[in-house]
Parts: structure tokens; C-alpha cells; sequence
């Protein structure tokens, strides 16, 4: 799995820097050349597998364990209060930091909403830390349910009916703006799921458990692909017709991409060790805390290159990863508290 934590990163940190570059805005997105428009959408799609991958590999690597009293009490205690306070942690020093860059007075009663999760942060990472800690409370509970199960594939005809509602519906509804309908969503419950997010994860157990073993992976591949070029074919429509719709993870087309990739991914057994990438794995989660007030920090600095939007989101998605490593590595260095900070594991 090192490959595929040191792939989801890398994706996070140029879906962001290509956010810092182009603009997604309806009117600036359509004035741009059919050239920027499809640079800029592959590269924000590319960097959107991130998140999924991330989610696939908690359902791979959590959900197909039994957790007895102890293991359930561990498991809260070594991963999830280590991640609240964690983020608790990061939410100061973002407080902190953006205080700083806009030259603004230091509000400890905005600091306390944002501690208590009810107000955001105002950086634009920040929703996966509150997302992750919801899914986490209830994981132990889930995943001794899903060991009760003799056949898991049976999770496949309700992760259907699931995907269906969560994923396709939201495609539809955008396409309904395009012809210039009401947007619409499904009033079917979707709690035990885990709602889009869940369902990420429990694709990810399906996917240990080789529920998808049956596909061949040119056919995976292949359907990776044409689900990859229909994500951004899907944007481009959408923009095009005046709707804002920068693709998000409730989209179907981004879901069969990611999956396809991870499946993919699962299946490698040929790829090696390699110290580049464990150290990417290993720092990646650190790496995603800490990546986004660097970029904030480096844009203004590539911006003044001059250079093409395509060749500004290569270099600021590099010079981010580079500072981002050196950071962690210097902050888990701090005795005692430096991997807690970071949540290594």
C-alpha cells in the first residue's frame, strides 16, 4: 500500500496547487483557451483521486479486523483521540498562521468555534479532518459487523443501491442546470452507509476481500480510463453551459476511476520497496496536515515566474512537496510530541 499512499498524496498536493492557479470560476473558466481548459480539469482530476485513494485504504486495511473490548478501546485511544488532538493541534497553528499572512487580530473565540468543528477553519483542507474522525468513532463497531457476514460480496447489492443514490444522482442533478432544470438530490436516508465517504471505505474491505477478483484487469483498466476521460469530458460540458461544477467525490465518474486505480494498484505484487516511496507513505498523512499553508506561502513566489499555468502547476506542486517533506522530518524530530503532532503511525 506504500504506492498507493505515496500516489494519493502526490495527487492532493497538485489538486491544490492547481486550485492556486487556475480559475474555476464559470466566467474565467470559459474565457480561457480550450488548451488551459483541459489542462487545468486534467490536472484537478487527476489530483482529486487523492482523497478516494486515502478512503480505500482505510476500508482495505481497517474493516477486515476483529476488535474485542481491548481492541476497541485501543483503537479509540491510539487512533482516534490521537487524531482529534492531532487536529485540534493543527487547527491552532492554522488560526495562528492565517492570522499572520492576512495581518489580522488573533480571535480566540473563532478559535474555539473551530476547535468544537462547528465553524471552518478557512483553509481548504481542512473538511477531511472532521470527515475522517466521524467515520472513525464507529469503525471498530463496522467492521465486526462486516466479519459476521460468511459471503462478503453480499455488500455489493446494497453498496449498489448506495453508490447509486450517492453518486449518480448528484451527476444527474448537474446535468439538470445544464439544461437549464432545477437541481435535485435523493431524500432516501443514507446513515448506515456512511454516506459517500462510507462507502469509499467499504469499497476499499470489497477490494480485500477480492470481491472484484473476477475482473480481468485490462477490462478494469480500461474502464478506468474511459471513466477518467468522462470525468473531465463531464466538467467541460457542465462549464461550458454555465454551471459550476468543479468535480467533487460524489461524482460516479471519479469514484470508477479511483477504484479502477486501487484495484489496479492491489494487484501489483511485481512493484519493490523503494525508499522514495516508503518515505512518502510513511510521511503522508503529515504531509497532508502540513502541505497547505506551504502552498499558500510558495504561490505568490511561482506566480512572479511568469511562466505558463501548466508549467506553474509543476513547479509549485514540486517546490510544496519539497518544503512540506523538510517541514514533517524537522517536526518529528521534536522529542515526545513531533509524531503526535503529525499523527505518524
Amino acid at each position: 500500500m506504500d504506492y498507493a499512499r505515496a500516489f494519493a498524496i502526490l495527487t492532493v498536493i497538485l489538486c491544490h496547487s492547481t486550485e492556486a492557479t487556475y480559475s474555476f470560476q464559470v466566467s474565467n473558466f470559459q474565457a480561457a483557451s480550450i488548451f488551459s481548459q483541459l489542462s487545468a480539469l486534467t490536472c484537478f482530476t487527476v489530483g482529486r483521486l487523492g482523497v478516494p485513494i486515502f478512503l480505500f485504504m482505510s476500508g482495505y486495511l481497517m474493516l477486515d479486523r476483529s476488535y474485542d473490548e481491548a481492541g476497541c478501546r485501543k483503537f479509540w485511544r491510539s487512533k482516534w483521540i490521537a487524531l482529534v488532538l492531532a487536529t485540534e493541534v493543527w487547527i491552532v497553528v492554522y488560526n495562528i498562521f492565517l492570522c499572520a499572512i492576512n495581518d489580522t487580530v488573533f480571535d480566540p473565540a473563532r478559535l474555539f468555534r473551530n476547535m468544537l468543528f462547528i465553524e471552518n477553519v478557512g483553509m481548504g483542507h481542512i473538511w477531511y479532518m472532521p470527515m475522517i474522525i466521524g467515520l472513525y468513532l464507529f469503525l471498530p463497531f463496522i467492521a465486526n459487523g462486516l466479519k459476521r457476514i460468511d459471503n462478503p460480496h453480499l455488500l455489493l447489492f446494497p453498496l449498489t443501491i448506495a453508490c447509486t443514490i450517492l453518486f449518480v444522482v448528484p451527476i444527474a442533478s448537474i446535468l439538470s442546470q445544464c439544461v437549464g432544470e432545477a437541481a435535485f438530490k435523493s431524500e432516501i436516508a443514507d446513515g448506515f452507509s456512511g454516506g459517500a465517504y462510507g462507502c469509499y471505505m467499504l469499497l476499499g474491505y470489497c477490494v480485500k476481500k477480492r470481491s472484484f477478483d473476477s475482473l480481468p484487469s485490462f477490462g478494469i483498466a480500461l474502464l478506468g480510463g474511459i471513466s477518467f476521460v468522462l470525468t473531465i469530458g463531464f466538467q467541460l460540458f457542465a462549464y461550458n453551459n454555465g454551471v459550476f461544477a468543479p468535480v467533487w467525490y460524489t461524482n460516479a465518474l471519479l469514484l470508477l476511476s479511483g477504484l479502477s486505480l486501487f484495484l489496479l494498484v492491489s494487484r501489483m505484487s511485481f512493484l519493490r520497496e523503494a525508499k522514495a516511496v516508503f518515505a512518502l507513505s510513511y510521511y503522508s498523512f503529515a504531509l497532508y496536515l502540513v502541505h497547505f499553508p506551504v502552498k499558500i506561502l510558495l504561490t505568490p513566489f511561482v506566480q512572479a515566474l511568469h511562466v505558463s499555468h501548466l508549467a506553474e502547476v509543476g513547479i509549485l506542486s514540486l517546490l510544496v512537496l519539497v518544503v512540506s517533506l523538510a517541514a514533517c522530518a524537522l517536526i518529528a524530530r521534536i522529542p515526545k510530541i513531533g509524531a503526535r503532532i503529525l499523527y505518524l503511525r
